[in-house]
């Protein structure tokens, strides 16, 4: 059997190692909270950039009592835009007459309700509020996304 000498630390390099590890950890914890914040800030200049106003998270009325969320509401030089945004990635499948979309994304696939479906609702309750402007409404994935059908709706 071998003999191993044993390794004694005295308490102050075990506090500077314990610092040296909350240090790095910090500094990574600070950097994913920049490259985050980085990241949402230019999706919101991508997003509003060729609109004269714009609102964030409203809550417009439904016409029956209730509200409708909307993601966000540009004033543009063609009217209003209301923009449904959708934390998607990979390739969707699907259509207008479709009731499920399917969504394959690496290993990946589940469906999710056809978003046209409520973007018209959110469409109808924005021309209601805004009266002669025109409105049209996208869904938009602020993630890689390939569909063969240009997600949009204009009723």
């Amino acid at each position: 059997m071998i003999d191993l000498p044993q390794l004694t630390l005295d308490p102050r390099t075990l506090a500077r190692i314990a610092a040296g590890v909350a240090a790095v950890v910090l500094l990574l914890l600070l950097w994913r909270w920049y490259r985050r914040r980085r990241a949402q800030s230019l999706l919101l200049a991508t997003v509003t950039g060729g609109a004269y106003e714009y609102l964030r998270d409203v809550l417009v009325p439904d016409g029956q009592g209730g509200t409708l969320h909307i993601d966000f509401l540009l004033l543009t030089t063609r009217g209003c835009v209301v923009l449904d945004m959708r934390n998607i990635a990979g390739n969707i499948f699907g259509g207008d007459q479709m009731t499920a979309w399917t969504v394959m994304h690496r290993a990946l696939r589940y469906t999710f309700a056809n978003p046209q479906t409520g973007l018209y609702d959110r469409i109808a309750a924005v021309r209601a509020v805004v009266d002669e402007l025109p409105v049209e409404g996208r869904v938009v994935s602020p993630r890689g996304v390939a569909s063969p059908r240009d997600c949009r709706a204009s009723r």
